[in-house]
C-alpha cells in the first residue's frame, strides 16, 4: 500500500472542478484513503478556503480604497501625487493611505517584492512598469507575494539581507 500524502489529498479537493471530478480523481489517487486521513484533508482544505476568503476579501476591501481615493485623479499626475494632494486637503482616507506607503513594514514588502520579481526566472520587467509572467504554463491568477519573498530570500540571501538593512536604516 502506498502512502497517502494529506497534502496531495487536499490538492484534489482544492483543485477539483466539482463534486464529481473529485470523487473520481480521489478514487483513482488514492483509493486505500482511509476516513480519517479524509476528514483530516477536508479540514486542512476548509482552512484554506477560509483564508483565502478571507484574503480575497481584504484585497477587495484594498481595490475599493484605491478605486476611491483614483476619484477625480487627472491622467496626467500620478497616484501617489493625486493621493499627497487629497491628503494635504484634509483627506483622512488619503492621509491613511499615504501613511500606510511610507510605513517601514510596507516600504520593506515592496523593495523584497520589486527584487524578487526582478531575479525570479518566471518574470521579467514590463517596459512600462510592473513585471510579465513569461514562465511555463498559464499567468498567475494570483502573486503569491510571500512566496516570492521566500524564494528571493532563499535563493538570494545576501541580496535580501542588503534590501532589509538599506531599508529599515
Amino acid at each position: 500500500m502506498a502512502e497517502i500524502k494529506i497534502r496531495d489529498v487536499v490538492d484534489v479537493l482544492m483543485t477539483a472542478k466539482d463534486n464529481a471530478e473529485r470523487r473520481r480523481v480521489l478514487a483513482e489517487r488514492f483509493p486505500d484513503l482511509s476516513g480519517a486521513d479524509f476528514e483530516r484533508a477536508v479540514a486542512i482544505a476548509k482552512d484554506e478556503l477560509h483564508l483565502q476568503r478571507q484574503e480575497n476579501q481584504e484585497a477587495a476591501d484594498a481595490l475599493d480604497i484605491v478605486a476611491q481615493l483614483r476619484e477625480s485623479m487627472p491622467d496626467d499626475v500620478s497616484f501617489e501625487d493625486h493621493i499627497r494632494a487629497k491628503a494635504d486637503r484634509g483627506d483622512a482616507l488619503a492621509a491613511a493611505y499615504l501613511a500606510h506607503l511610507n510605513s517601514p513594514s510596507y516600504r520593506l514588502h515592496s523593495a523584497l517584492v520589486d527584487e524578487a520579481f526582478r531575479r525570479h526566472p518566471d518574470w521579467e520587467v514590463h517596459p512600462n512598469g510592473g513585471f510579465k509572467f513569461v514562465g511555463q504554463g498559464t499567468p498567475p491568477a494570483f502573486v503569491d507575494e510571500t512566496a516570492l519573498i521566500d524564494w528571493l530570500q532563499t535563493n538570494h540571501p545576501a541580496v535580501a539581507r542588503e534590501i532589509e538593512q538599506r531599508v529599515q536604516a
